[in-house]
C-alpha cells in the first residue's frame, strides 16, 4: 500500500505542545493533530524517531486529524499529497545523541520543518497547511511544484530556496486580479524550474502578510533559484507581501528565480512581489514580473513589485522587474524607502525613489524624492525634493527641486503658477513634454497650460524649442438665492464664486472672511433700507473680495435700474462719535467697506446708488471705503453714489485713505461728494490706467478726482475724466501735497469750474480741467502739488495755486512748498488746449491757450532783506503756442506766440525747489543762475519765429521745426555757422533759419496711353509742356488738373483725358436678306445681329476674313462681315430587291415578304446639288430606331449586293450630301427560307394505340393538313393527331413555299401481354404493339405472412411484404426452474424456433433477453463483525493487550461504502481504507485511534443501501516511554453490539435462501 502523508496544521503547534497528553487525547474529538506534535517533541528533546514500522503497525500510515463535522453537514474534501520518496537530509544536530554525520530519512514536510536539513521534493507535493520553518532548512524544488497555504519562518531561522532542475515547464492562467492560477494544459504563462506555489500568508487580524514567504522574528530567506508564483494577501484591510513580506528583523537575499503572478488585495495594498520592512537584497539574475497590488478603491496600492517602508534594500546586477502594476498608478515597479540603493537592474514601470540610484536600466517614469547619481531612464523622471547630479536621460525631465548645472541637457519647458515656476521639464529635441499633475487651488477648477499668446498648450506637440506654459484656473461656483444661503456660501470655502440666481435683499451687512468672488448674474443685491445702516460687504483683513457679473445685459422689472447685475442701498458702516446723550454719525462705505490689508476688486456689476444723503456729520465712501486697504476697479462700474453731510464728506464713489486704488477699468459716474466727486484719495497710492470717470459733481474740490497727501507718492492718471463739475478742479484738484503723473492716453474734457475769483482783470477761473493748491499757509517742509504732464491732452482751464515759500503779507521762514506744472525728460508731454492761470512754476507741457503767470502776494517788488521776489513763481520750461504775459520769472520755455513780462517781472534763474540752500545770515536763497535770451528768425521767411529763454552756461532747446511753403528747413544758424545746440549759452543771441528749396515732381498719369516721363524741379521753376500722350482708339483732350506753368510748392499728378473714337461695322449677306451696319466705339463689342435668310440654305455664321466672327471681341477699327451659309437639304434614295423597292424610312416593321433563294440589292442615290452622295448600308434582323442607326457601323456601298437564304433582313441605308446632310431609308422585313418545316412527336411510317400530339417546327407555317383536311396549330404550333381507321398524311407548307410530309397509323387503346412481378410488391403487364411502350402496374395481394416467410402473391405469385414477427411458427413454453447455490434456475419463458426470441407471456407481447431468463445462483451471507486487528493479529473479543498499536476491522456483506462515523462525528477518508466488495472489509486506523478518548464508542458505516452500527470500547493500557506508541490507549474488541439498518440485507438473504 502507497504511503499517504497528510496535511498538518502546523498553526496550531506551539500551542498544542504545551498541553498534557490526557488534554490531547480530549481534544481528539474535534480533530486535533496531536500525534504529530507530539512526535515533533520527542525529536526537539533529542530523542531520535523511532523505526515508522514499529511506530504505525504493518500497514499503517500515520491519519489525517480532518475537521471534524456536526451531524448533516457535508464532509471538506480531504487535501493531501501523496509525496512518494522524497528524501530528506538531517544534520548531526538534529539527531539523537551519539549519531555521526548526515542520515537521510523517509522524507516529508512535517519532518523538514521539525527537524531542518535539506528537503528534495521528487514529485509534486500539496501540503494544505502554512510551513512553519523555526530550523535551518534547504528546500531543493528540483523542477516540482510545492504548493501550500505559505511559509514562515520565524525565530532566527535560514531557509534557502534552490532548484536543481531549472528547464521544467510549468503553466499558468492570469485571473481577473492578474493572480497566475495553475494550469498545465491550457496555461497561456509560462515559468522554468520548481515552484512554491498557492500560498495565502499569514493572518494577524483584519490584515495579511506574505502570501509566499514571511520572514519575521530575525528569520532569513535565500533565494538561489526557483520561483515563487501564484501567491496572494488578499484581505479587507491590510494585505502587505503578495510573493515575500520581510519584517523588520528580517532578511531576504535573492540571486536567483523569479516571483512571478503575485498579488496583494485590500483596502491597503502594498508589495504585490516584496513587502519590505528589514533587509532585501536583490543581486544577480533574480526577477519580479506580473506582480500586482490591488486595492477596493483604486487609491492605496503602491508597489506592484516592490513596497518598502522604512527597510534597507540594495538592488543590483542583472535583476529584473517587470510587467507590475498598482492600482491608481502608484508606482508599478519599486516603491523605495529612505535607506534603499539601487545600483543596477532593469525596471520595466514607474519608480518611487526616496533612496539612492547610482545605476540601473529604468523603461517606466521614475519620481525621485532624494539622490540620482548615475543611471539610465528611458521614461519620465520627476525630481520631487531630490536631487539630480548624473544619469543618461533620454526622456522628459521634470524638475521641482535641484539639477546639478549641466546634468542634464535638453529643451527647457518652465510651468508657471500663482505668479511663480511650479516646475521645469527638460525634453529631449523633438519629443513631447509631459502633462504635469494637474494643480489644486481652493476654490478654483484647473484648466490646463497655456502659452504666452493664449493657446492651450497640446502635449501632443513636439517641443522644439524653449517654451514656459503658465497654468489657468476657473472659479468654481455656489448658486444662492437667499440671504441666507448668500451668507452660508460666503463662508463655505469649498467654491470660489458664489453665483446670485435671483434678487436678494439683505437685512445686515454680509462680511467677507475669505477670499471670494461673488457673480452677480444680471442680479439685485438690495441693502433692506428698513435695517439698521451697514456696508453690503465688509472685507477683513487679509481677504479678497472680488466682484463680477455674468449678465451684463440683463434688465430689470424698476426700469430705473441700470442692466446688469448691481448691489444698491447700502449706507455704510455707521460709527457713533458722540456721547452724554447726543450723536456724532460717521458712515463709512455704503456699498463696500475694505479693512486695513483687505482687498477689494470691481471686475463687473455695478455699485448703485449707495451712500448717505441726510443724518451724517461726516461720510466717507458712498461706494468704497478702503483705509489701510486695497480697492481695485477693472470693470463694472459704480453709479449715483453721494455722500452728503453738514461737515465732512469725501469721495462719492471711493473714498481711500493710505492704501491703493487702481483702475485699469470700468465707469464712475454720477457721484457725488462735498470732496471728491469721483475719487478722493488721500496718502494712497493711486494707478489708474483705464476706465473713465464722468459727470460727477464735488460742492467743494475735485469733481471727478481728489488727491491729498500724497508726500513721496505719484499717482497715474491714463484714462479719461469727462463731464465732471466742481467748485474748483472740476475734472481733479491737487491739494494740500499731491503729485499726480498723466499718462500718455488720458483725457481731462468738458468739465467745469463754478467758482471764479472776480477780484482779478478777466475773473479767474478756479480750473475746470484742473486745480492745485497747498491749501494751508502752514505746510512744513513739503515740496507742494506737482502735476507731471507726462502726455495725454486736458481741455479746459488750468489753476495752478499759490507758491508758499514765504511771503510778504503771510512770512514763515520755515514754510517752503510748491506748486507746479512739471514734465520728466523722455516722456511724452500733455498737450493743454485751455487757458492757463498760474501762481507757481510751470516747467514743461505744450501749451495752446494762453498763460498768465501772476504774483499774487507781491512777493517780486519787495524790496526788503528778505528778497521775497525770489521765491515767486517761474516761467522754467515748455511750448507756448498762444500769447504768454507773466509777473514773475521768467528762466527758461519756447514761446511761438509772444511773451509779456510785466513791471515786476524778470528774467532770473531757475525756480526756488523745497530743499534749496538757504542763507543763514540773510536767511534768503542764494542766487541760482542768469537768464540769457535766444531769438530764434525765420530768415529769408521774414519775422520772429520764437524766442527762448536759457540760463547761462546752459544749452538752448531745439525749438520745433519752423516751415516755409516749397522749401526745407536746413538748420539754425548763427551768422553763418550752423548752430551746434550742444554748445552752452553764455549770452543773448540770434539764430537764423535757412532754407533750401524743395524738388516737387509732377508725374504724367496717361491713363493707358503711352508713357510721358514724370518733371522734377525745384520749387518755383518754369515748366516746359512735354508732346501729347497717344493711345489707341482715343483723341488726346489735355490734362487733369492742367499743367502749371512753375512748379508748384508739392508733387503732383496730372491725369490725361481721352475722347474715344467710333468704328462701323458692316454685313454682307452674300445673297441673304439685308442687315444694317452698326456704329461701335473703340473696344467696346459689336451686338450680333438677327439671322438672315437664305432659300435652301442654313445661315452658317458670320465670318471676317474668311475666319468665325466672335461677337466677344472688342472693336478697332472698321471692318465688314460676310455670312456663311449651308446646304440645308438632306439627300433622296432607293432600294431595289427583285421587283420591290423602297424610299423611305418605315416604321412598325413586319417580316411579310419571303424568297426561297438569295436575292440582289441595289441602291441609288441623289442629292439636289448635284453633288455625289456618300451610301453606306446596314444589314439587320430587327427593327431599329433613327437614333439607334445614329451609333452604328454602316458599310460602305460600291455595287449591288447579295442576300444568302434562311435569315431575316432589313437593310438600312445612310445617305450622306457634301453639306453634311443625312437621311435613312430602310427595306421592309423581307425572310429568305430555302429550309423545309419540320414535323415532331410522331415518327414516319409508325402505328400508336391512342392519340398522339404533332408539333411543327416552323416560324412561317402557311398550312397544315391531315390527309387532306387543313389543320389549325395551337399556341405552340402543334395539333391532337386523334385514332382513325387506317394510315393519316400529314403535310405541312411554309410561306416560302417549302413543304414536308409524314404518315402514321394511330389505334384506339392496347394489347396487353401476362403480369410479371417487380420484387417491389407491385406487378405489370406491357402492351404487345410492336413500338408502344404502353404498360400497367399494380400492388401484388393474397397470401399469409409468417415470422420467417412473406406473403405469396395470388396473382403474380411472387412473396411480398414484410414478415409477421407475431404469427410464430414455432413458438415453445419452457417452464420455471429454481436456483441453488451450485446451479442456476430460470423463470418461466417461451421461444420462438423460428426466430429464436424470448416471450415472458404465451401471446408473445413482452419480449426479454436470454439472460433475463436466467436466475443466479444463491450467494453465502455474511453476517457483520468486528474486530481490532495489532500487526496481523486478531486477539480474542474482550481480551486487553499491553502495548502494540491497535487498529479496527469491521466486515458485512454489503458494497458501496459512501462514508463512516464514530460517535456521530464523520472519520476523514485518510484515516480508513476500504477493500473487496460483498463482503466489503473496513480498516480503521490505528493512528485515528489512538486520538479517541478511552470508552465506549459508537461507529456508523454508511452504505448505498443504508447504515449499519457498532459498539466497541477503548481501554487503558500500559504506558511505554521508550516506544511511538508510549501512553496510548489498547483497545478492547466488543462483540457487535447492534446491528440497525440492515433491512434490505435481510430481505436479499430471504429471497437468497
Amino acid at each position: 500500500m502507497k504511503r499517504r502523508i497528510v496535511s498538518v496544521l502546523m498553526a496550531l503547534v506551539m500551542a498544542l505542545s504545551l498541553l498534557p497528553v490526557q488534554a490531547l487525547a480530549e481534544d481528539a474529538a474535534v480533530g486535533e493533530p496531536e500525534t504529530e506534535i507530539k512526535q515533533a517533541e520527542q525529536i526537539r528533546e533529542g530523542e531520535e524517531p523511532g523505526d515508522p514500522e514499529e511506530q504505525t503497525g504493518e500497514g499503517e500510515e500515520p491519519g489525517d486529524p480532518e475537521e471534524e463535522q456536526e451531524p448533516g453537514e457535508p464532509e471538506e474534501p480531504v487535501r493531501e499529497f501523496v509525496q512518494g520518496e522524497a528524501q530528506l537530509t538531517v544534520s548531526t544536530a538534529a539527531m539523537a545523541a551519539g549519531t555521526a554525520g548526515e542520515r537521510t530519512v523517509s522524507g516529508d514536510i512535517y519532518k523538514a520543518l521539525s527537524v531542518g536539513g535539506s528537503l528534495k521534493l521528487l514529485n509534486d507535493v500539496e501540503y494544505s497547511g502554512s510551513m512553519d520553518v523555526a530550523f535551518d532548512l534547504v528546500i531543493d524544488l528540483n523542477g516540482y511544484v510545492l504548493k501550500m497555504n505559505g511559509i514562515k519562518v520565524e525565530n532566527g531561522a535560514h531557509l534557502t530556496i534552490k532548484d536543481s532542475r531549472s528547464d521544467a515547464e510549468h503553466k499558468f492562467t492570469p485571473n481577473d486580479d492578474g493572480l497566475w492560477v495553475r494550469d498545465e494544459q491550457n496555461g497561456t504563462k509560462t515559468v522554468k524550474g520548481g515552484v512554491i506555489y498557492g500560498g495565502t500568508g499569514s493572518s494577524n487580524g483584519t490584515s495579511v502578510y506574505g502570501g509566499g514567504v514571511y520572514v519575521v522574528g530575525g528569520g532569513r530567506f535565500t533565494m538561489e533559484g526557483g520561483n515563487i508564483v501564484g501567491c496572494t494577501a488578499s484581505t479587507t484591510f491590510q494585505a502587505r507581501g503578495g510573493g515575500v513580506f520581510v519584517a523588520e528583523k528580517g532578511t531576504f537575499t535573492m540571486s536567483g528565480g523569479s516571483i512571478a503572478g503575485c498579488t496583494t488585495v485590500g483596502g491597503y495594498s502594498y508589495g504585490g512581489g516584496i513587502y519590505n520592512e528589514g533587509t532585501v537584497n536583490l543581486s544577480g539574475t533574480a526577477e519580479i514580473r506580473d506582480c500586482h497590488a490591488k486595492d477596493s478603491d483604486g487609491e492605496t496600492a503602491f508597489g506592484g513589485g516592490i513596497s518598502d517602508n522604512g527597510g534597507t534594500p540594495a538592488i543590483s546586477g542583472d535583476v529584473r522587474i517587470t510587467g507590475c502594476t498598482a492600482d491608481g498608478g502608484k508606482t508599478d515597479a519599486v516603491s523605495m524607502y529612505t535607506g534603499s540603493v539601487i545600483s543596477g537592474g532593469t525596471f520595466d514601470g514607474s519608480v518611487q525613489n526616496t533612496g539612492t540610484i547610482s545605476g540601473g536600466t529604468f523603461n517606466g517614469r521614475v519620481v525621485n524624492s532624494k539622490m540620482i547619481t548615475d543611471g539610465i531612464f528611458n521614461g519620465e523622471v520627476v525630481n520631487d525634493y531630490g536631487t539630480i547630479t548624473g544619469g543618461t536621460f533620454n526622456g522628459v525631465v521634470t524638475n521641482y527641486s535641484t539639477i546639478t548645472e549641466g546634468a542634464i541637457s535638453g529643451i527647457t519647458v518652465t510651468y508657471k503658477a500663482n505668479g511663480g515656476i511650479y516646475a521645469t521639464q527638460i525634453v529631449p529635441s523633438g519629443s513631447t513634454a509631459i502633462k504635469p499633475v494637474d494643480l489644486a487651488k481652493p476654490g478654483y477648477s484647473f484648466d490646463g497650460w497655456y502659452t504666452s499668446d493664449g493657446a492651450q498648450w497640446n502635449f501632443a506637440t513636439a517641443v522644439t524649442e524653449n517654451i514656459t506654459l503658465t497654468a489657468r484656473w476657473t472659479l468654481k461656483a455656489q448658486e444662492v438665492s437667499s440671504e441666507q444661503g448668500l451668507t452660508d456660501a460666503l463662508a463655505d470655502s469649498a467654491n470660489g464664486v458664489v453665483r446670485l440666481t435671483a434678487d436678494i435683499t439683505i437685512t445686515a451687512g454680509l462680511k467677507i472672511t475669505r477670499d471670494v468672488t461673488v457673480d452677480l448674474n444680471g442680479h439685485v443685491l438690495r441693502y433692506d433700507e428698513t435695517a439698521n445702516p451697514d456696508s453690503i460687504f465688509r472685507v477683513e483683513a487679509g481677504k479678497t473680495l472680488t466682484l463680477t457679473d455674468s449678465a451684463p445685459t440683463a434688465t430689470h422689472e424698476d426700469a430705473k435700474l441700470p442692466a446688469g447685475g448691481l448691489i444698491t442701498g447700502g449706507k455704510g458702516y455707521r460709527y457713533d462719535g458722540g456721547g452724554g446723550g447726543y450723536h456724532i454719525y460717521y458712515y463709512y462705505g455704503g456699498g463696500v467697506y475694505v479693512e486695513t490689508g483687505a482687498s477689494f476688486v470691481l471686475a463687473g456689476g455695478t455699485i448703485y446708488a449707495c451712500g448717505v444723503r441726510d443724518g451724517a456729520e461726516y461720510a466717507y465712501g458712498g461706494g468704497i471705503y478702503a483705509e489701510g486697504g486695497s480697492a481695485t476697479m477693472t470693470g463694472g462700474a459704480i453709479r449715483n453714489c453721494v455722500v452728503s453731510t453738514d461737515y465732512g464728506a469725501s469721495g462719492g464713489a471711493i473714498y481711500a485713505k493710505a492704501g491703493s486704488v487702481t483702475m485699469s477699468g470700468g465707469v464712475i459716474s454720477g457721484c457725488s461728494a462735498k470732496d471728491g466727486g469721483g475719487i478722493l484719495t488721500s496718502g494712497c497710492t493711486v494707478q489708474i490706467t483705464g476706465g473713465r470717470i464722468e459727470n460727477c459733481k464735488a460742492s467743494e474740490h475735485g469733481g471727478g478726482l481728489y488727491i491729498s497727501g500724497h508726500a513721496d507718492q505719484i499717482s497715474v492718471l491714463d484714462a479719461a475724466i469727462s463731464g465732471c463739475e466742481a467748485k474748483r478742479g472740476g475734472g481733479l484738484a491737487l491739494i494740500g501735497f499731491a503729485e499726480l503723473e498723466l499718462g500718455e492716453n488720458a483725457r481731462i474734457t468738458g468739465c467745469t469750474a463754478t467758482e471764479k475769483d472776480d477780484t482779478e482783470a478777466g475773473a479767474i477761473e478756479y480750473g475746470a480741467a484742473v486745480y492745485t493748491d497747498l491749501n494751508n499757509p502752514l505746510i512744513f517742509n513739503y515740496p507742494g502739488n506737482f502735476l507731471y504732464a507726462n502726455g495725454g491732452r486736458v481741455e479746459g482751464s488750468v489753476y495752478v495755486g499759490t507758491n508758499k515759500i514765504g511771503s510778504k503779507n503771510n512770512y514763515v521762514d520755515f514754510v517752503k512748498a510748491t506748486n507746479a506744472i512739471d514734465h520728466t525728460d523722455g516722456k511724452p508731454t500733455t498737450v493743454f488746449t485751455g487757458d492757463v492761470y498760474c501762481e507757481g512754476d510751470i516747467r514743461g507741457g505744450i501749451f495752446h491757450g494762453s498763460v498768465t503767470v501772476t504774483d499774487s502776494n507781491g512777493n517780486m517788488a519787495d524790496t526788503s532783506k528778505y528778497n521775497y521776489w525770489k521765491f515767486c513763481s517761474n516761467l522754467s520750461g515748455g511750448s507756448f503756442y498762444k500769447p504768454v504775459r507773466t509777473e514773475c520769472h521768467v528762466s527758461g520755455g519756447t514761446y511761438y506766440g509772444g511773451l509779456t513780462m510785466g513791471e515786476t517781472a524778470k528774467l532770473s534763474g531757475k525756480p526756488m525747489n523745497t530743499g534749496d540752500a538757504i542763507n543763514t545770515e540773510t536767511n534768503t536763497p542764494d542766487p541760482n543762475g542768469t537768464p540769457v535770451t535766444v531769438t530764434y528768425d525765420y530768415g529769408e521767411r521774414g519775422g520772429i519765429y520764437a524766442k527762448q529763454i536759457v540760463q547761462a552756461g546752459e544749452t538752448a532747446i531745439r525749438p520745433d521745426v519752423p516751415s516755409r511753403q516749397g522749401y526745407q528747413f536746413t538748420d539754425w544758424y548763427l551768422d553763418d555757422t550752423k548752430y551746434d545746440f550742444n554748445a552752452a549759452v553764455t549770452k543773448d543771441l540770434t539764430l537764423t533759419a535757412k532754407w533750401t528749396a524743395n524738388l516737387y515732381t509732377i508725374t504724367f498719369d496717361t491713363d493707358g496711353g503711352s508713357d510721358i516721363d514724370p518733371i522734377t524741379q525745384d520749387y518755383g521753376t518754369a515748366i516746359n509742356a512735354p508732346a501729347a500722350p497717344t493711345k489707341t482708339g482715343y483723341t488726346f483732350m489735355g490734362w487733369e488738373p492742367a499743367l502749371p506753368a512753375t512748379m508748384p510748392a508739392g508733387d503732383m499728378t496730372i491725369k490725361a483725358q481721352w475722347r474715344i473714337n467710333r468704328y462701323t461695322v458692316t454685313f454682307d449677306t452674300d445673297g441673304g436678306s439685308e442687315v444694317d451696319a452698326q456704329t461701335v466705339a473703340y473696344g467696346e463689342k459689336a451686338k450680333t445681329p438677327a439671322d438672315p435668310t437664305k432659300t435652301g440654305y442654313t445661315f452658317a455664321g458670320w465670318e471676317l476674313g474668311g475666319n468665325a466672327y466672335d461677337f466677344a471681341a472688342a472693336v478697332t477699327g472698321n471692318m465688314t462681315l460676310t455670312a456663311k451659309w449651308k446646304d440645308s437639304e438632306k439627300p433622296t434614295g432607293e432600294i431595289k430587291i427583285s421587283k420591290n423597292s423602297w424610299k423611305s424610312f418605315l416604321n412598325n416593321i413586319t417580316f411579310g415578304l419571303f424568297f426561297k433563294d438569295t436575292q440582289t440589292v441595289t441602291i441609288n442615290a441623289a442629292d439636289n446639288s448635284g453633288e455625289a452622295v456618300t451610301v453606306e448600308y446596314l444589314l439587320s434582323n430587327k427593327e431599329l430606331t433613327k437614333t439607334a442607326l445614329d451609333g452604328m457601323t454602316f458599310t460602305a456601298y460600291t455595287a449591288p449586293f447579295s442576300i444568302a437564304s434562311d435569315n431575316e433582313y432589313i437593310i438600312y441605308v445612310r445617305l450622306t450630301d457634301k453639306a453634311g446632310n443625312t437621311d435613312y431609308i430602310c427595306s421592309a422585313g423581307i425572310v429568305l427560307d430555302g429550309t423545309s418545316p419540320v414535323i415532331k412527336g410522331i415518327e414516319n411510317g409508325k402505328t400508336y394505340c391512342k392519340a398522339q400530339t404533332v408539333t411543327i417546327n416552323e416560324k412561317y407555317v402557311d398550312t397544315v393538313t391531315v390527309n387532306g383536311t387543313a389543320v389549325t396549330l395551337n399556341e405552340n404550333g402543334g395539333f391532337a393527331l386523334a385514332p382513325a381507321n387506317g394510315e393519316q398524311k400529314i403535310i405541312v407548307t411554309d410561306k416560302a413555299g417549302n413543304t414536308a410530309e409524314m404518315t402514321v397509323t394511330v389505334n384506339d387503346g392496347h394489347t396487353y401481354g401476362e403480369w410479371t412481378s417487380n420484387g417491389d410488391g407491385t406487378h405489370t403487364r406491357r402492351c404487345t404493339v410492336d413500338g408502344c411502350t404502353g404498360s400497367e402496374t399494380k400492388d401484388c395481394s393474397g397470401g399469409t405472412a409468417t415470422c420467417t416467410e412473406k406473403a405469396k402473391c395470388s396473382v403474380c405469385g411472387a412473396g411480398y411484404g414484410d414478415l409477421n414477427p407475431a404469427n410464430h411458427a414455432n413458438l415453445v413454453n419452457v417452464p420455471a426452474k429454481a436456483a441453488t447455490t451450485s446451479a442456476e434456475g430460470n423463470i418461466e419463458y417461451w421461444h420462438c424456433g423460428g426466430c429464436g426470441k424470448y416471450y415472458k407471456d404465451a401471446a408473445a407481447q413482452e419480449e426479454i433477453e436470454q439472460k433475463d431468463t436466467v436466475i443466479a445462483k444463491r450467494r453465502v451471507y455474511y453476517a457483520p463483525s468486528l474486530y481490532p486487528v495489532r500487526n496481523g493479529t486478531n486477539p480474542a473479543s474482550g481480551t486487553e493487550y499491553p502495548g502494540g498499536v491497535y487498529g479496527l476491522i469491521f466486515r458485512a456483506a454489503v458494497s458501496g461504502i459512501t462514508g463512516v462515523q464514530v460517535d456521530g462525528r464523520t472519520v476523514g477518508r485518510g484515516s480508513y481504507t476500504v477493500e473487496g466488495s460483498y463482503p466489503v472489509e473496513l480498516y480503521l486506523k490505528a493512528s485515528y485511534l489512538n486520538r479517541l478518548a478511552k470508552g465506549s464508542h459508537t461507529l456508523t458505516v454508511l452504505t448505498d443501501s443504508g447504515s449499519l452500527t457498532a459498539a466497541f470500547t477503548v481501554g487503558s493500557g500500559k504506558s511505554s516511554p521508550t516506544t511511538f506508541d508510549a501512553g496510548i490507549a489498547v483497545y478492547t474488541a466488543a462483540a457487535v453490539t447492534s446491528l440497525t439498518g440492515l433491512e434490505l440485507l435481510r430481505r436479499r438473504r430471504k429471497e437468497e435462501e
